[in-house]
């Protein structure tokens, strides 16, 4: 089954693309979060595959095809093969050529008091990552058991408030999910 490409700009640009981004539109896991990075990775790292799309699709040689020319048949094909993510974007009407668009979200993690920045804040690739990341900051202070509940809430409701909010001097810690840009924090 196939379905209308109907998506928002964002969808085929990530911010500064093409011409004021020098790097690729990756997320956490290094996959690409936008079609035309989809494409400029497929050029880069799949030459067979770009290969055969120059040749199949567009009768040319590989050196001589560009990501806009690329992007310019999937507008016009106007097709993916899935609407959940990632999203296997069709290049041609047959979809024997496709590039894969991922999600761009990434976890952050913090602590603080109710109505304060955080104090501690940081990003993760994964879910478990930010958990680990965020009760990092309060494991010498936590006994097992309030670990394993803290691990716990985290991992379902992404908050945990601590018992004893004066002696770990934050209220509460938490971890979210934030599309976008993907920063490594230390």
């Amino acid at each position: 089954m196939s379905f209308e490409l109907s998506f928002s700009p964002e969808f085929y640009f990530a911010e500064g693309e093409p011409y004021d981004r020098s790097d690729l539109a990756l997320n956490a896991h290094g996959q690409p979060y936008s079609v035309y990075s989809a494409i400029c990775l497929m050029a880069e790292k799949d030459k067979r595959a770009w290969r055969r799309l120059a040749k199949e699709v567009f009768g040319c040689k590989p050196e001589h095809l560009t990501a806009e020319t690329v992007l310019e048949k999937i507008q016009e094909t106007n097709t993916c093969g899935t609407l959940s993510v990632p999203v296997d974007v069709w290049i041609d009407p047959e979809g024997y050529h496709t590039v894969e668009v991922h999600d761009a979200s990434h976890y952050v993690w913090g602590s603080g008091m109710s109505g304060c920045l955080y104090d501690n804040q940081g990003t993760a690739a994964t879910k478990a990552d930010a958990i680990e990341c965020v009760l990092g900051v309060f494991s010498n202070q936590l006994s097992k058991r309030e670990l394993a509940k803290a691990r716990a809430a985290l991992k379902a409701d992404g908050i945990y408030y601590f018992r004893k909010p004066a002696e770990m001097g934050a209220q509460y810690c938490e971890i979210s999910v934030e599309r976008g840009e993907y920063r490594e924090t230390d």
